[in-house]
């Protein structure tokens, strides 16, 4: 029985509008969540870090192959790549998965997929540009009012 674990990146402007920087993308890490019994048990996806882009926000880590019936418990964490003014999403996402087995068939099938105790997640980062209004360091220290004012006197000379 097969079964994948996705999300839906969302990138905001100032809290406001959706927009991606270009070529900007997010990676995010799915693990077997240690404080589960038998967790070094539990199937792993072949892919254990997915990228979302402003092509493809919604992302999948792949199928994953569940062999019993169980409880298997997964976390979510998106990696900080330290983009400039970006607030990256710190939560250890919990993602639970229960899986069935059909007692007259003997199938498999997935009962509830819970990610965070709701039956989807959304990731949400915000870009907040950097306030207006700051000089900005050029590293020359020269005084500008003193080469200002004699500026504005041979101008007045004539020269």
């Amino acid at each position: 029985m097969k079964a994948s674990i996705g999300l839906t990146k969302h990138f905001f402007l100032n809290n406001e509008t959706e927009e991606w920087p270009v070529d900007t993308s997010f990676t995010f890490d799915l693990k077997a969540d240690s404080n589960t019994v038998g967790a070094a048990k539990n199937p792993m996806p072949e892919d254990t870090a997915v990228p979302a882009t402003k092509e493809q926000p919604q992302v999948s880590f792949g199928d994953i192959t569940f062999s019993k019936a169980g409880t298997y418990r997964y976390i979510i964490t998106e990696e900080n790549t330290g983009v400039d003014n970006v607030t990256y999403d710190t939560a250890k996402h919990k993602m639970e998965v229960t899986v069935v087995k059909d007692e007259n068939t003997n199938a498999l099938t997935v009962e509830s997929m819970k990610y965070d105790g709701d039956s989807s997640l959304t990731i949400r980062n915000t870009y907040t540009a950097p306030a207006t209004g700051k000089s900005v360091k050029t590293g020359d220290t020269t005084p500008l009012n003193g080469w200002t004012a004699m500026l504005l006197a041979a101008m007045c000379l004539g020269f």
